[in-house]
């Protein structure tokens, strides 16, 4: 196994110390960067004030349904190593994959869980994030991942992408205090996820050109689908039993065509007077509290 221990010094810079595969002993622990196919055997808790549980530096982690967690008392800094966004599981470099397993915070909710940085094209999948700041993060620079299959509850944010050009599939965000997914970027593609009794909105769109298909928002306290940008698609999702409206887009040239809108509180689609070019076809709205449309 080649394994490299993490240290933070005063510059904030990484320092990396090379572990020979005959000391590493196929054990892995607290700090480690780990720079191959590695499977985890046993739970980690870890001084979360030290940076990262662990970095997954163009590489493959299989959690092997174990738990990653901090300390109690311990947290992780949002932004460490000259800007890069860390979390208690951090990617970095491209193409690593972590999957299989848990991330929490023991409820500490100022870090973040996992964070896909570096160049990007990551693989995340059934991976659950519990009680952070940011559940599950894709940083500015990092591109093209795939999050899969994963649960993010009880944190601030559910899923939150800053990256472009990324994918997200069969998802659930649930029980966050804000959005269930937080979409800043933009040519990102949703599909087949599912938001439901986040204390915000379901999906909250504030970039461009991003592609939802077949999302579902249920019981959120606010809006199930919110777009507040331009050039963005919305097809065949359904939003039920929101507080506030189904859909209510904010922005320019956005279509939005097939979706269904029930019982939600207010309206079912809410277009704002300010935005222009936006189409609305072939959708459904019944039943909802204040007006369809």
């Amino acid at each position: 196994m080649k394994l490299f221990s993490l240290f933070t010094v005063g510059t904030g810079l990484f320092t990396i110390v090379v572990v020979r595969e005959s000391d590493a002993a196929n054990i892995v622990q607290c700090g480690d960067i780990i720079g191959e196919k590695t499977k985890l055997n046993d739970h980690l808790e870890c001084d979360c004030n030290n940076g990262p549980a662990l970095v997954v530096m163009s590489a493959k982690l299989n959690m092997n349904k174990k738990n990653v967690s901090c300390q109690e008392g311990t947290h992780i800094k949002y932004e460490k190593n000259n800007g890069e966004r860390l979390g208690v599981i951090t990617l970095l470099g491209k193409k690593s994959k972590v999957s299989n397993g848990f991330v929490n915070s023991n409820n500490d909710q100022t870090s973040s869980g996992v964070v896909l940085g570096g160049v990007g094209k990551h693989q995340l999948s059934n991976v659950e994030a519990v009680g952070f700041k940011f559940g599950i993060v894709i940083a500015e620079a990092s591109s093209k991942n795939i999050v899969s299959k994963c649960l993010s509850k009880d944190s601030d944010f559910g899923f939150f992408v800053y990256g472009g050009s990324n994918t997200l599939k069969k998802n659930v965000a649930t029980s966050n205090e804000y959005d269930g997914f937080y979409i800043f970027g933009n040519t990102n593609t949703l599909q087949q996820n599912v938001a439901t009794s986040n204390e915000n909105h379901g999906f909250y769109v504030f970039g461009n050109t991003n592609t939802l298909q077949q999302n579902v928002a249920t019981s959120n306290e606010y809006d199930g689908f919110y777009v507040f940008g331009n050039t963005n698609t919305l097809e065949q999702n359904k939003a039920k039993e929101n507080e506030d409206d189904g859909f209510s887009v904010d922005g320019d040239s956005n279509a939005l065509k097939g979706n269904k809108a029930r019982g939600n509180i207010d309206t079912g689609f809410v277009i704002n007077d300010t935005s222009t070019g936006n189409t609305v076809k072939k959708n459904e709205a019944a039943d909802n509290g204040l007006a369809d449309y």
